[in-house]
Protein backbone atom coordinates (compact mmCIF):
# COMPACT_ATOMS: atom_id res chain seq x y z
CA UNK A 1 0.00 0.00 0.00
CA UNK A 2 1.12 3.32 -0.24
CA UNK A 3 1.17 6.08 1.72
CA UNK A 4 -2.63 7.68 1.85
CA UNK A 5 -2.02 11.83 1.39
CA UNK A 6 -4.47 14.53 1.91
CA UNK A 7 -5.78 14.06 -1.67
CA UNK A 8 -6.05 10.17 -1.73
CA UNK A 9 -4.32 9.75 -4.79
CA UNK A 10 -1.87 6.04 -4.79
CA UNK A 11 -1.62 4.34 -8.34
CA UNK A 12 0.83 1.63 -9.33
CA UNK A 13 3.58 3.01 -11.62
CA UNK A 14 5.23 0.21 -14.39
CA UNK A 15 8.70 -0.63 -13.84
CA UNK A 16 10.98 -1.45 -16.48
CA UNK A 17 8.15 -1.52 -19.53
CA UNK A 18 7.05 1.14 -22.18
CA UNK A 19 9.92 4.03 -23.09
CA UNK A 20 10.44 7.65 -22.67
CA UNK A 21 7.65 7.93 -25.62
CA UNK A 22 5.24 7.79 -22.89
CA UNK A 23 6.71 10.64 -20.76
CA UNK A 24 5.09 13.93 -22.78
CA UNK A 25 1.19 13.83 -21.09
CA UNK A 26 0.40 17.54 -22.19
CA UNK A 27 1.56 20.90 -21.23
CA UNK A 28 2.03 22.46 -18.04
CA UNK A 29 -1.67 24.85 -16.78
CA UNK A 30 -0.36 27.06 -14.64
CA UNK A 31 -3.38 27.55 -12.33
CA UNK A 32 -2.48 30.36 -9.99
CA UNK A 33 -3.56 33.63 -10.28
CA UNK A 34 -2.11 37.01 -9.27
CA UNK A 35 -4.03 39.48 -7.01
CA UNK A 36 -6.76 40.80 -8.13
CA UNK A 37 -6.66 39.41 -11.52
CA UNK A 38 -4.11 41.31 -12.76
CA UNK A 39 -0.45 41.74 -13.90
CA UNK A 40 1.74 43.60 -12.65
CA UNK A 41 4.28 45.94 -15.53
CA UNK A 42 6.96 47.24 -13.76
CA UNK A 43 8.42 50.78 -15.07
CA UNK A 44 11.51 51.17 -16.86
CA UNK A 45 13.14 53.30 -13.32
CA UNK A 46 12.49 49.71 -11.27
CA UNK A 47 14.54 47.76 -14.35
CA UNK A 48 17.57 50.13 -14.85
CA UNK A 49 17.97 49.80 -10.83
CA UNK A 50 18.63 46.24 -11.29
CA UNK A 51 20.85 46.75 -14.69
CA UNK A 52 24.46 47.32 -15.50
CA UNK A 53 25.31 50.86 -16.72
CA UNK A 54 24.57 50.74 -20.44
CA UNK A 55 22.29 47.96 -20.92
CA UNK A 56 18.54 49.15 -21.72
CA UNK A 57 15.43 47.86 -19.85
CA UNK A 58 14.38 45.34 -21.83
CA UNK A 59 12.11 42.39 -20.83
CA UNK A 60 15.05 40.33 -22.98
CA UNK A 61 17.34 42.32 -20.55
CA UNK A 62 16.05 42.10 -17.49
CA UNK A 63 15.81 38.24 -18.05
CA UNK A 64 19.70 38.02 -18.42
CA UNK A 65 20.35 39.43 -15.26
CA UNK A 66 18.03 36.94 -13.61
CA UNK A 67 19.45 34.18 -15.14
CA UNK A 68 23.13 35.68 -14.33
CA UNK A 69 21.69 35.92 -10.46
CA UNK A 70 20.30 32.95 -10.41
CA UNK A 71 23.13 30.86 -11.72
CA UNK A 72 25.38 32.34 -9.03
CA UNK A 73 23.02 30.78 -6.13
CA UNK A 74 22.67 27.54 -7.77
CA UNK A 75 24.67 24.88 -5.67
CA UNK A 76 27.62 23.10 -6.95
CA UNK A 77 26.88 19.59 -5.75
CA UNK A 78 23.97 18.02 -4.19
CA UNK A 79 24.30 17.22 -0.34
CA UNK A 80 25.48 13.74 1.41
CA UNK A 81 23.37 12.56 3.60
CA UNK A 82 23.93 8.73 5.38
CA UNK A 83 21.31 6.85 4.07
CA UNK A 84 20.08 8.18 1.04
CA UNK A 85 21.19 8.92 -2.79
CA UNK A 86 20.50 12.14 -3.29
CA UNK A 87 20.65 14.17 -6.66
CA UNK A 88 19.06 17.49 -7.66
CA UNK A 89 19.21 19.96 -10.68
CA UNK A 90 18.25 22.96 -12.48
CA UNK A 91 17.37 23.17 -16.32
CA UNK A 92 18.27 26.54 -17.54
CA UNK A 93 17.02 28.03 -20.59
CA UNK A 94 19.08 30.73 -23.01
CA UNK A 95 16.38 32.96 -22.98
CA UNK A 96 14.76 31.90 -19.81
CA UNK A 97 13.87 33.96 -16.72
CA UNK A 98 16.02 32.24 -14.64
CA UNK A 99 13.00 31.50 -12.61
CA UNK A 100 13.71 28.48 -11.19
CA UNK A 101 16.12 27.49 -8.44
CA UNK A 102 16.70 24.49 -6.18
CA UNK A 103 18.79 24.43 -2.99
CA UNK A 104 19.92 22.74 0.42
CA UNK A 105 20.64 23.98 3.86
CA UNK A 106 21.05 22.68 7.05
CA UNK A 107 18.24 22.55 9.86
CA UNK A 108 19.42 23.33 13.75
CA UNK A 109 18.65 19.36 14.61
CA UNK A 110 21.24 18.55 12.08
CA UNK A 111 18.94 16.92 9.08
CA UNK A 112 19.29 18.44 5.82
CA UNK A 113 15.99 20.27 4.14
CA UNK A 114 16.06 19.94 0.15
CA UNK A 115 13.87 22.92 -1.63
CA UNK A 116 12.94 23.88 -4.90
CA UNK A 117 12.01 27.88 -5.31
CA UNK A 118 10.23 29.01 -8.10
CA UNK A 119 9.02 32.33 -9.66
CA UNK A 120 6.11 31.96 -12.12
CA UNK A 121 5.14 36.13 -12.53
CA UNK A 122 6.64 38.80 -14.34
CA UNK A 123 7.39 42.28 -12.98
CA UNK A 124 10.99 42.24 -11.37
CA UNK A 125 13.82 39.94 -12.05
CA UNK A 126 12.76 36.41 -11.06
CA UNK A 127 16.32 35.82 -8.85
CA UNK A 128 16.27 38.95 -7.19
CA UNK A 129 12.96 36.97 -5.14
CA UNK A 130 14.42 34.03 -5.59
CA UNK A 131 17.47 34.98 -4.08
CA UNK A 132 15.61 36.56 -1.03
CA UNK A 133 13.60 33.69 -0.24
CA UNK A 134 16.75 32.00 -0.23
CA UNK A 135 18.79 34.02 2.12
CA UNK A 136 15.66 33.97 4.52
CA UNK A 137 14.85 30.10 4.64
CA UNK A 138 18.25 29.55 5.37
CA UNK A 139 18.96 31.96 7.86
CA UNK A 140 15.56 31.15 9.29
CA UNK A 141 16.56 27.19 9.30
CA UNK A 142 19.57 27.82 11.28
CA UNK A 143 17.58 28.96 14.45
CA UNK A 144 15.40 25.82 14.86
CA UNK A 145 11.93 26.48 14.34
CA UNK A 146 9.55 23.98 12.72
CA UNK A 147 8.83 23.33 9.57
CA UNK A 148 5.21 24.97 9.90
CA UNK A 149 6.99 27.99 11.40
CA UNK A 150 9.76 28.22 9.26
CA UNK A 151 7.39 28.63 6.55
CA UNK A 152 5.03 31.10 8.20
CA UNK A 153 8.07 33.52 9.34
CA UNK A 154 9.77 33.74 5.82
CA UNK A 155 6.14 34.29 4.19
CA UNK A 156 5.72 37.05 6.72
CA UNK A 157 9.31 38.98 5.91
CA UNK A 158 8.89 38.04 1.89
CA UNK A 159 5.23 39.42 2.71
CA UNK A 160 6.15 42.68 4.31
CA UNK A 161 9.01 43.17 2.18
CA UNK A 162 9.60 46.36 -0.41
CA UNK A 163 8.69 44.20 -3.26
CA UNK A 164 5.46 43.02 -1.38
CA UNK A 165 3.50 45.48 -3.59
CA UNK A 166 4.24 43.67 -6.48
CA UNK A 167 2.59 40.71 -7.98
CA UNK A 168 4.99 37.71 -7.96
CA UNK A 169 5.60 34.81 -5.07
CA UNK A 170 7.95 32.77 -4.47
CA UNK A 171 6.70 29.07 -4.66
CA UNK A 172 8.47 26.91 -2.78
CA UNK A 173 8.89 22.87 -2.02
CA UNK A 174 10.59 21.83 1.45
CA UNK A 175 12.02 18.34 2.07
CA UNK A 176 13.75 17.32 5.16
CA UNK A 177 15.69 14.47 5.22
CA UNK A 178 15.90 11.96 8.16
CA UNK A 179 17.26 8.08 9.08
CA UNK A 180 13.36 6.86 9.24
CA UNK A 181 10.77 9.30 6.88
CA UNK A 182 11.00 12.25 5.16
CA UNK A 183 8.82 15.90 6.06
CA UNK A 184 7.32 17.85 3.51
CA UNK A 185 5.70 20.63 2.98
CA UNK A 186 5.26 23.46 0.20
CA UNK A 187 4.32 27.21 -0.16
CA UNK A 188 2.26 26.85 -3.59
CA UNK A 189 1.56 24.23 -5.60
CA UNK A 190 4.49 22.55 -5.47
CA UNK A 191 4.53 18.93 -7.56
CA UNK A 192 5.62 16.11 -4.94
CA UNK A 193 5.30 12.38 -4.26
CA UNK A 194 7.11 8.81 -3.58
CA UNK A 195 7.73 6.11 -5.47
CA UNK A 196 7.88 3.38 -3.13
CA UNK A 197 10.06 0.49 -3.83
CA UNK A 198 7.08 -2.06 -4.87
CA UNK A 199 6.13 0.63 -7.62
CA UNK A 200 3.17 2.30 -5.61
CA UNK A 201 2.63 6.33 -5.98
CA UNK A 202 1.07 8.57 -3.48
CA UNK A 203 0.97 12.55 -4.20
CA UNK A 204 2.63 14.81 -1.75
CA UNK A 205 -0.14 17.94 -0.47
CA UNK A 206 0.03 21.35 -1.13
CA UNK A 207 0.07 23.32 2.28
CA UNK A 208 -0.53 26.87 2.00
CA UNK A 209 0.31 30.09 -0.45
CA UNK A 210 3.25 30.77 -2.13
CA UNK A 211 5.42 33.05 -0.13
CA UNK A 212 4.90 36.61 -0.38
CA UNK A 213 0.80 36.41 -1.12
CA UNK A 214 -0.72 37.03 1.62
CA UNK A 215 0.19 37.08 5.66
CA UNK A 216 -0.91 35.21 8.40
CA UNK A 217 -1.57 31.97 7.30
CA UNK A 218 -0.57 28.76 9.66
CA UNK A 219 1.21 25.99 6.98
CA UNK A 220 1.53 22.19 8.14
CA UNK A 221 3.51 19.68 6.73
CA UNK A 222 3.25 15.96 6.01
CA UNK A 223 5.19 13.28 7.60
CA UNK A 224 5.88 10.26 4.93
CA UNK A 225 8.12 7.16 6.14
CA UNK A 226 10.67 5.86 4.26
CA UNK A 227 11.81 2.48 3.17
CA UNK A 228 14.70 0.83 1.60
CA UNK A 229 13.86 1.56 -2.01
CA UNK A 230 11.87 4.53 -2.00
CA UNK A 231 12.44 7.60 -3.67
CA UNK A 232 11.05 11.18 -3.14
CA UNK A 233 10.56 13.12 -6.08
CA UNK A 234 10.04 16.79 -6.24
CA UNK A 235 9.52 19.51 -9.77
CA UNK A 236 9.74 22.89 -8.96
CA UNK A 237 6.78 23.45 -10.97
CA UNK A 238 4.11 21.52 -13.97
CA UNK A 239 1.06 20.15 -14.40
CA UNK A 240 -0.18 17.34 -13.08
CA UNK A 241 0.21 15.21 -16.18
CA UNK A 242 3.82 16.35 -16.42
CA UNK A 243 4.30 15.50 -12.97
CA UNK A 244 3.01 11.93 -13.29
CA UNK A 245 4.82 11.41 -16.24
CA UNK A 246 7.99 12.31 -14.54
CA UNK A 247 7.08 9.92 -11.53
CA UNK A 248 6.62 6.73 -14.45
CA UNK A 249 9.56 7.60 -16.12
CA UNK A 250 11.58 7.35 -12.40
CA UNK A 251 9.86 4.14 -11.62
CA UNK A 252 11.41 3.01 -14.80
CA UNK A 253 14.79 3.66 -14.59
CA UNK A 254 14.72 2.57 -10.85
CA UNK A 255 18.48 1.13 -10.12
CA UNK A 256 19.96 3.75 -12.34
CA UNK A 257 22.62 6.58 -10.63
CA UNK A 258 20.82 9.58 -9.16
CA UNK A 259 22.38 11.67 -11.31
CA UNK A 260 21.96 10.04 -14.54
CA UNK A 261 17.80 10.03 -13.69
CA UNK A 262 17.69 13.70 -12.99
CA UNK A 263 19.87 14.43 -16.49
CA UNK A 264 17.08 12.18 -17.89
CA UNK A 265 14.03 13.63 -16.07
CA UNK A 266 15.48 17.28 -17.30
CA UNK A 267 15.41 16.10 -21.31
CA UNK A 268 12.03 14.42 -20.37
CA UNK A 269 10.43 17.79 -19.47
CA UNK A 270 11.96 19.91 -21.81
CA UNK A 271 10.60 17.30 -24.63
CA UNK A 272 7.10 16.88 -22.82
CA UNK A 273 7.00 21.38 -22.31
CA UNK A 274 7.82 21.93 -26.28
CA UNK A 275 7.78 25.70 -26.80
CA UNK A 276 6.32 26.41 -23.12
CA UNK A 277 9.07 27.28 -20.14
CA UNK A 278 11.34 24.36 -19.43
CA UNK A 279 13.28 26.19 -16.79
CA UNK A 280 12.67 23.52 -14.04
CA UNK A 281 14.24 22.17 -11.01
CA UNK A 282 14.39 18.65 -9.79
CA UNK A 283 14.65 17.12 -6.26
CA UNK A 284 15.44 13.25 -6.33
CA UNK A 285 16.02 11.50 -2.93
CA UNK A 286 15.96 7.34 -2.30
CA UNK A 287 16.30 5.65 0.67
CA UNK A 288 19.20 2.82 0.30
Amino acid sequence: MGVRCPEGMNRRLPRGTGSSSRFPLGKPRHTLELAGGSRWAVPDRVHSYFLPPGVSSGVSDVNAVSRMMRDAILPREAPRIEGYHIAAGTAREEEGRGGSVWDWCSMRDGRTALLTLDVRQDGLPAAHLLGLARAVLRALAATGPSIPDLLARANETLASSPAGGVDQFVEVGLLVVGPEEVEWASAGRVPGGIIRRNGMFAELGAHGPPLGMMGGFRYTVQHVPMGAGDTALVLSHGSHGLFLGAADLVAQLHGKPAGEIVSTLHRGIRKAVGDERAECSVLYATRL
